[in-house]
């Protein structure tokens, strides 16, 4: 493991090997902490930015990687499918780009709640999935038709 800290004794960088073999690296910048885990092979399992209000951003997230939603609104983005996104009580206004649908690389939505799911719609080029009805929580799937949806890229647990 490798970490520094800056003049007042803060974390800013950190580094270590996963139990797996991957590599994990996080660095401190003003807009939040930067995370990757990068598998044996060089390719990144996921790449994210936890943002100073506690959402993340993540912009690549690989084949078997798996994210949970914070109660913040956050934004996810598959790399090359096969993802899981886990959303639980409470996950706020979420939002999924490069979603892949069907197939043997599909991503996988789970969501993890009491709640019903309210409705499904398709509003101009993207999905949306509400749950619950008075407190209720989104998830938008950019540039996914709703009838892209397969069996078994949304999980309902």
């Amino acid at each position: 493991m490798e970490e520094r800290f800056d003049a007042g004794d803060n974390l800013t960088y950190q580094t270590k090997t996963l139990d797996d073999g991957a590599h994990y690296a996080m660095s401190m910048a003003p807009d939040g902490q930067h995370i990757q885990i990068t598998e044996t092979d060089g390719s990144i399992r996921i790449q994210e930015t936890v943002r100073n209000d506690g959402s993340l951003f993540v912009t690549k997230l690989g084949n078997g990687a798996s994210v949970e939603s914070t109660s913040h609104d956050d934004v996810f983005t598959s790399t090359e499918g096969g993802a899981t996104f886990v959303f639980k009580d409470g996950f706020g206004d979420d939002v999924i780009r490069n979603f892949h649908t069907g197939g043997a690389n599909h991503d996988t939505i789970v969501l993890d709640t009491d709640r019903e799911v309210n409705s499904w719609y398709y509003n101009g080029n993207d999905s949306i999935i509400i749950v619950g009805n008075v407190d209720y929580d989104t998830i938008i799937l950019k540039g996914v038709n709703i009838e892209q949806l397969h069996q078994g890229d949304i999980l309902i647990v």
